[in-house]
């Protein structure tokens, strides 16, 4: 997720252009793999021979959507950090943005 929120956000961080191309790239390869590993290893699929990934994996997004609704959406203030880091940061983004 991070990357998807960098993307979307055009967030550079101090590790230069080449940032933007790792978080396509995971991004791609998460899209990719994702899908691969929760299809079935045998055709036709029975009880026995299902691939209980992608059941797993729509169980686990579920609840992490429902504790973010729940609970971290009205919670959650991100993590810690110092004042002056904070501030350090956004007049760095403002001044990406002004430019």
């Amino acid at each position: 997720m991070p990357p998807v929120c960098n993307l979307v956000q055009n967030y550079k961080l101090s590790a230069g252009p080449e940032t933007n191309v790792d978080n396509f790239t995971l991004l791609g390869w998460c899209l990719f793999i994702t899908p691969l590993f929760s299809m079935p290893s045998t055709l036709p699929t029975t009880a026995d021979t299902m691939n209980y990934a992608s059941v797993v994996f729509v169980g686990g997004v579920s609840v992490s959507t429902a504790w973010y609704f729940i609970w971290g959406r009205a919670n959650y203030q991100g993590p810690p950090a110092k004042e002056e880091e904070v501030a350090r940061r956004r007049s760095s983004v403002i001044s990406a943005h002004s430019h």
